[in-house]
């Protein structure tokens, strides 16, 4: 038992001894934030400069790095040409690689008599950043959606803001493009789904010297799709960097029709069927529509289709068809083989009339096919009102 004693003291002091000799370093140990733009520091390089005489010695950050650890860097300041001692003012930075990613201020440390000093923690510059973007249209309301118009564009504009390193003249180009979950951000433009602003405004008097508020504005078409939408703003500096920031929002649906203003059926026997006449309906929205007909004379639910000179002619003499063109003569009594009579209650018809697609030429367009008869009693002049209304599919 006495002699075991002994040999763990002797183990003991040898372990004493070895200690100093592998501890001949002084660490400098400290945190480095990510940049604002979510760039890390890790693999980049820091320096711990002596302020009495400018010797220098470098680390890594990160992984790669003594510390093995991200963001944390781990510097030996006795590896400089004149090793640092107690009492040394060391200057600690990032050392820029060239994409302006380094640090706003230097952090200093004095060396103290412990193994090691920790260093308070630095934040990693960005050379700049589109720091907010919103995209609206011109309606106040409701807030973050687009609402078209029919038959007509809607300006819709992606304002932000993008903050410097240096100063606001450092940026160089600021384009945009709106595009539709449907589409891409690199798409071609196509007015139901992708649209693209190269000549953006940016007013450089905005906030301080390193702010300015950028505007890019879109001609949005009544027939863009209704559904989420993207705002990519993307600015390019001095140096040919690139800075991104997406807001998205919701098109909202659109129905919008468009008929003829009048029909004339010009002058037809009492007790025959007119000529066939067409109502081409338009669609102005960004849906697909079904069609609600109805009719009156002198008002809604009058049960009239016309209102004559002498006597008037009943809601049901006025026949449509949403789908098949009839030409020719037609006899009363066969009517119902072709047409539908026309009701004073709406009356939700099938049309599946798609929204516009082609940018070029109008393909949301479609006829009716309409006839009256009538009845033997009617005279002279006749007049009523035919109600197109649309439906979403």
């Amino acid at each position: 038992m006495q002699n075991k004693n002994i040999f763990f003291t002797i183990l003991l002091l040898a372990t004493l001894l070895i200690i100093p000799q592998a501890s001949a370093a002084h660490w400098i140990v400290g945190y480095i934030e990510d940049a604002l733009d979510a760039t890390s520091p890790n693999g980049r390089t820091v320096s711990i400069l002596k302020t009495s005489d400018l010797n220098e010695v470098f680390g890594i950050v990160g992984p790669l790095g003594m510390s093995g650890t991200d963001n944390v860097y781990m510097v030996d300041c006795e590896l400089m040409a004149i090793p640092c001692i107690v009492g040394d003012v060391l200057n600690i930075t990032l050392v820029d690689d060239g994409t302006f990613h380094n640090t706003e201020e230097t952090i200093q440390v004095t060396v103290s008599g412990a193994g090691f000093d920790m260093a308070d923690n630095m934040t990693m510059t960005t050379p700049f950043m589109i720091t907010s973007l919103e995209v609206d249209d011109n309606f106040s309301s409701p807030v973050n959606e687009l609402d078209l118009t029919p038959n007509s564009t809607t300006l819709v504009t992606c304002i932000g803001v993008v903050e410097t390193y240096s100063h606001i003249d450092s940026i160089e180009n600021l384009t945009s493009v709106l595009y539709a979950d449907s589409s891409s951000a690199s798409a071609s433009d196509d007015n139901n789904f992708h649209y693209t602003n190269n000549s953006c405004y940016l007013n450089k008097s905005y906030g301080t010297s390193k702010e300015g508020q950028f505007f890019c504005s879109f001609e949005v078409e009544y027939y863009a799709n209704s559904e989420t939408w993207n705002c990519l703003a993307n600015v390019t500096n001095n140096m040919s960097m690139i800075a991104l920031r997406t807001d998205t929002t919701f098109m909202n649906s659109l129905l919008a029709i468009g008929v003829n203003s009048t029909i004339n059926f010009t002058t037809v026997d009492s007790t025959k069927l007119s000529s066939e006449k067409i109502i081409q309906i338009v669609n102005y929205g960004n849906v697909k529509i079904n069609l609600s007909l109805s009719g009156y004379g002198n008002s809604q639910g009058d049960g009239e289709s016309m209102i004559c000179t002498e006597n008037n002619i009943s809601i049901e003499n006025m026949k449509y068809s949403v789908s098949l063109s009839t030409l020719g003569e037609v006899a009363p009594e066969d009517a119902h083989l072709y047409y539908t009579n026309l009701s004073s209650v709406p009356v939700v018809e099938p049309y599946g009339l798609d929204a516009r697609q082609d940018d070029l030429i109008n393909d949301a367009i479609n006829e009716t096919y309409w006839r009256v008869h009538v009845p033997r009693d009617v005279r002279e002049s006749c007049q009523g009102s035919i109600v197109v209304g649309a439906t979403q599919v």
